[in-house]
Formats: structure tokens, C-alpha cells, sequence
């Protein structure tokens, strides 16, 4: 299971919240899931590149609306060479429930 890092700085402000995975829903529905105030979603292709200019109007159109913006930690780190401060990624950390079992079937892989 996906387990939030770092949800509490999002808790209590109006969210804008955008995906570019290959199952966006899965993303909106964790956040949901902490009870985050999601009020916008934008949704783009799987491995899209956002152009600086493209992520500049999105922050310039959530300033205005009062929006805080998170990310996917994927989507995030292929723009964090623009240097946009304005913009923030959950971060996730997986938890898996029977490591003994997963770890023997990996086993069984490769025996």
C-alpha cells in the first residue's frame, strides 16, 4: 500500500492537484482517502513534458484562485529544473503488508 510522507502540509488549504501517470485516479483517490480539500484536477498523458511556460500559467491561473498545487513525485521532478517554487509533491513511501511472501515468490523467479 501507498502511505503519504508528507500529507500534512497539505491538510486545510484548497487544493489544485495534477496527475501525468498512466492511472491518474489511483493519485486522486489517496488524496481523497486523507481527506484533502481537492477542489481542481488536471489530468495529462502518461510521461508528459510540461513546458515551462505551460506550468508558469498553471501557477499564475492557481494564484489567482487560491490554490495550493501538488503533484505527483514523478510529475514533480520533471519539472523541478524550472525552479518554481510555487509548486509541491506528495510524497509516498510503499508499505508491503507480507514481505516473507513476496520475497518467495521472487525466489521461485529466479531458482
Amino acid at each position: 500500500t501507498y502511505k503519504p510522507v508528507n500529507i500534512d502540509k497539505f491538510k486545510d488549504k484548497k487544493l489544485l492537484a495534477i496527475a501525468g501517470i498512466g492511472n491518474p485516479e489511483n493519485f486522486f483517490q489517496l488524496l481523497e482517502k486523507y481527506n484533502l480539500n481537492v477542489e481542481k484536477k488536471l489530468i495529462f498523458p502518461d510521461h508528459y513534458k510540461f513546458s515551462k511556460n505551460e506550468i508558469e500559467n498553471i501557477v499564475t491561473e492557481s494564484s489567482k484562485s487560491g490554490h495550493q498545487i501538488i503533484m505527483t513525485e514523478k510529475d514533480y521532478f520533471k519539472i523541478m529544473d524550472y525552479k518554481i517554487d510555487k509548486i509541491d509533491y506528495l510524497k509516498v513511501s510503499i508499505e508491503i503488508s507480507n514481505l516473507e511472501k513476496l520475497l518467495s515468490i521472487i525466489k521461485r523467479l529466479y531458482d
